[in-house]
C-alpha cells in the first residue's frame, strides 16, 4: 500500500507564515488600505514637524515631535494663545510660533512687555524678557502677529493669514 498523500501541501516557512498571515491576499488589502490611509492623513490633514531650536521653550523642547493639524483653521480663525505652524516665505521654513496679536489689534513691545491696544498681555506659558523694543503698530486684516514663547531667542513675526499652515496638536 502506498502511504504518500496524493496532494501533497507545499511547506511554508514559519517566518513567513509571521509576515503575511493564513491569507496573504487579506494581507495585501489592509497594507494596501493602510498605505493609502497613511498618503491621505499626511498630505491632506497632519503635517509632522520637529522642534528645532529653544524658541517656543518651556513649551516645547528642541527635538520633540509634534503634529500640525492643517485643517483646524477652515471653519474658524486662530485665536490669541494658539500654538501654529507658520510657513517662512524668506526660507521655504516651517516654524512654530504662537498667536499674540489678532488681525485689527495695535501691536507694542516695551520693557520686555507685550501690549495689546495698549494693554500688557498677561502670558503664562512665556520665558525670559524680549530684548527688542517695537513701536506701537496696526495689524491689517488677516495679519496676525506670531513670537516663540522663549521671548529672549524668539523672533517676532507679522504674518498673512496664508502663511499660517495649522494648529499644533498638543
Amino acid at each position: 500500500m502506498d502511504t504518500t498523500p496524493s496532494n501533497p501541501q507545499p511547506v511554508i516557512p514559519c517566518w513567513l507564515k509571521f509576515v503575511v498571515g493564513r491569507r496573504p491576499m487579506l494581507t495585501v488589502i489592509r497594507i494596501m488600505v493602510l498605505v493609502g490611509l497613511s498618503f491621505f492623513v499626511f498630505r491632506f490633514w497632519l503635517i509632522p514637524i520637529r522642534v528645532t531650536g529653544s524658541s517656543m521653550l518651556p513649551t516645547y523642547k528642541n527635538g520633540a515631535i509634534n503634529f500640525i493639524n492643517k485643517l483646524a483653521y477652515r471653519r474658524q480663525h486662530p485665536q490669541r494663545g494658539d500654538v501654529v505652524g507658520v510657513r517662512m516665505n524668506e526660507q521655504k521654513l516651517l516654524l512654530l510660533k504662537r498667536v499674540v496679536g489678532l488681525p485689527g489689534e495695535t501691536v507694542s513691545v516695551t520693557n520686555g512687555e507685550v501690549l495689546i491696544n495698549g494693554r500688557i498681555l498677561v502670558e503664562k506659558y512665556t520665558q525670559g524678557t524680549p530684548p527688542w523694543k517695537v513701536s506701537e503698530f496696526k495689524l491689517h486684516p488677516y495679519e496676525y502677529f506670531v513670537i516663540g514663547d522663549n521671548r529672549s531667542v524668539s523672533e517676532l513675526h507679522r504674518k498673512d493669514e496664508n502663511d499660517i499652515i495649522g494648529k499644533v496638536l498638543y
